[in-house]
C-alpha cells in the first residue's frame, strides 16, 4: 500500500477522500496527530506541559530478521528520575504497511505530558504471517520492559495504543495475556503489567465477513496454505480476535470508532463491547456519529474523544 501525506492535525475531511488503502495508513496519523490539539485542552489535572524537549532515543534495534530489522523510537521527559508510566504506540496500515514513524508526534507528545512513550513495528504480512505481529509487538515492548532502569519506565504501568491494524493488534495483545498459558497460545507474554489499552478503529473479530477489499487483507494475514482448510481458516481467525479472549480479568479498555467506518464496520467495536459487558470487562465506547475510518462526523466529536483518551491514560496510569 502507498504511503500517504501526513494530514493536518484538524483535516478528517482529507482522510474521508483518500483511496481505502491509504486510508488504512493514514489514519492513525491524523488521530494520532490531533491529540496534540487535545493535549492543549487537556484537564489541569495532567502532569504539566514541559517546555524541555523529551528524551528521545531512535532506531533501537530490537531484532533481526531475514527480510527484516525490527526498530523502536523511544521518548521520555527530559527530567526526573521516573519511573515514568510506559505507553506504547503501534502504529496501523492493515498489518501490511505503515511503520512506527507515523506515531512518533504522538509519542513525543506523550513524553511532554509525563509518560515515557515508545513507537514500535512489526513485520507486515507480505514479510511473516500471524502471529508474527502480536509476537514482534511483545518483544518490543519486552526489550524496554526488560531495560526498566535504562529507560526509567515503570514495568508495572504499561498502556498500548493503536490505530485500525495497530488497535487490533493493542486489543489482542492484552486481552490474550491471561491465556497464554492456560490455552498454550503461541503468543509471547508481556513481562510487566497492562493496565489500559485504547483503540481507535481496531477490527475485533475477524471471525466476520468484511467487504471484499478488507477481507482480501484479512485473508493476507494467514498462510495461503491455512486458508485451503476451513476447520484451520476459522480457528486462525478465532485466535487473531480480541473478542475471543475477553474476559474480566482484561484490563480496562477504551474503543474509539465512527459509526459509518467503512473499511472497520461499527458493529466491531459495539459486538465488542457486548462481551465485555457479558463477563464484566471494564471497557467504554465513544461513538463518533456519523465517523468514517478516521474520518467524517464532526470536528468536535473526535477532538473530545481524544480528550477522554488523555483522561483515560491518565487515570490508569498515574493514580
Amino acid at each position: 500500500m502507498t504511503q500517504t501525506q501526513e494530514p493536518a492535525a484538524n483535516d478528517h475531511g482529507s482522510i474521508k477522500r483518500m483511496p481505502w488503502s491509504a486510508r488504512l495508513t493514514a489514519l492513525s496519523l491524523a488521530a494520532l496527530v490531533s491529540i496534540t490539539s487535545a493535549v492543549v485542552i487537556s484537564p489541569k489535572s495532567f502532569a504539566a506541559l514541559s517546555g524541555d524537549q523529551p528524551y528521545t532515543k531512535y532506531d533501537i534495534v530490537i531484532a533481526k530478521h531475514p527480510n527484516r530489522t525490527l526498530k523502536l523510537d523511544f521518548a521520555r521527559p527530559r527530567k526526573g528520575d521516573g519511573p515514568f508510566p510506559l505507553v506504547v504506540c503501534i502504529h496501523g496500515g492493515g498489518w501490511s504497511s505503515g511503520s512506527r514513524k507515523q506515531t512518533r508526534q504522538q509519542m513525543l507528545n506523550l513524553a511532554k505530558l509525563g509518560y515515557a512513550s515508545a513507537s514500535i513495528e512489526y513485520r507486515l504480512i507480505k514479510e511473516a504471517k500471524f502471529p508474527a505481529q502480536i509476537n514482534d509487538s511483545a518483544q518490543a515492548i519486552n526489550y524496554v520492559l526488560d531495560n526498566a532502569d535504562k529507560f526509567k519506565v515503570n514495568p508495572n504501568k504499561i498502556a498500548l495504543f493503536g490505530g485500525s491494524a495497530g488497535g487490533h493488534l493493542a486489543l489482542l495483545l492484552s486481552d490474550v495475556q491471561n491465556d497464554i498459558g492456560t490455552k498454550a497460545l503461541p503468543i509471547t507474554p508481556i513481562h510487566g503489567r497492562i493496565c489500559a489499552t485504547a483503540s481507535l478503529a481496531g477490527p475485533t473479530n475477524l471471525t466476520k465477513k468484511f467487504s471484499p477489499f478488507i477481507q482480501g487483507i484479512v485473508d493476507g494475514l494467514f498462510n495461503e496454505a491455512d486458508r485451503a482448510n476451513p476447520e484451520t481458516i476459522a480457528q486462525d481467525r478465532k485466535m487473531a480476535s480480541p473478542i475471543t479472549f475477553a474476559d474480566a480479568q482484561d484490563p480496562p479498555m477504551l474503543l474509539i470508532h465512527g459509526t459509518k467506518d467503512e473499511i472497520v464496520p461499527f458493529d466491531q467495536a459495539t459486538d465488542l463491547m457486548d462481551v465485555c459487558r457479558s463477563k464484566h470487562v471494564n471497557a467504554d465506547l465513544i461513538t463518533i456519529e456519523g465517523g468514517t475510518h478516521g474520518g467524517g462526523g464532526k470536528q468536535k466529536d473526535w477532538q473530545a474523544g481524544y480528550t477522554k483518551l488523555l483522561k483515560f491514560l491518565h487515570e490508569k496510569l498515574c493514580s
